[in-house]
């Protein structure tokens, strides 16, 4: 390093040579070796992603090597230890520190699926009064898996084609949900029917005379 100094500060790992001279020229030398921690390493061992769109329900694992222990943990989320749950959707990052304060950073992504919607629910009325030949069609996107449609609020989901047939007169309430639970409720639709037919009078008239065909009714 060439300095004329008894002290040195700010040394890095490796090895250095020391001489020193006295006014007679006397010389002495010695070598000396800093050494230096491992390079602290982290690493995400594991991550689930979030079962809903806009959920927090992922979540990971970080582990660590070298270093000098104890560790610290630092979540972007928030949290403090080797797992972090309760994660939204998005990329997040996990920063390590060691005992002498050397910091390792990873991220994470958690994936989200798309958002469940309903695409269009349509209600086609009943023919005639007290006829049960009422439809509705609903279609609808995103989420996970299979989509599986409900007119009753989301008890039951019956259909996994969102078409509902043999429907008599009244109100239906439309929900979607997928595989993985997630659900998505649309609006109230109404199957009418049309007034009943009634007979409002009869009038019948006889006929004159027998085997006469001017009878009216």
């Amino acid at each position: 390093i060439g300095l004329n100094t008894n002290i040195l500060f700010g040394l890095s790992g490796g090895t250095y040579s020391v001489a020193v001279s006295d006014v007679n020229t006397c010389l002495y030398a010695q070598t000396f070796s800093i050494a230096e921690p491992v390079q602290i390493a982290s690493a995400i061992t594991s991550s689930s992603d979030a079962l809903c769109y806009g959920d927090c329900n992922g979540s990971a694992t970080v582990s660590v090597g070298n270093g000098t222990q104890p560790y610290t943990y630092s979540w972007s989320t928030g949290g403090t230890d080797t797992v972090e749950v309760n994660m939204p959707g998005g990329t997040h990052s996990a920063t390590v520190t060691d005992s002498i304060g050397c910091a390792s950073v990873v991220n994470v992504t958690i994936n989200e699926p798309a958002a469940l919607t309903i695409d269009s629910s349509v209600a086609v009325n009943i023919t005639c009064n007290g006829a049960s030949d009422g439809t509705i069609t609903i279609t609808a996107s995103g989420g996970t898996g299979i989509i599986n449609y409900s007119i009753d609020g989301g008890s039951t989901y019956p259909s996994t084609t969102g078409i509902f047939t043999g429907l008599g007169a009244g109100f239906y309430n439309v929900s979607v949900q997928d595989s993985n639970g997630c659900t998505t409720t649309g609006s109230t639709l109404v199957i009418m029917e049309p007034v009943a037919v009634t007979i409002s009078s009869e009038i019948a008239t006889d006929a004159t005379c027998n085997g006469a065909n001017d009878g009216t009714i």
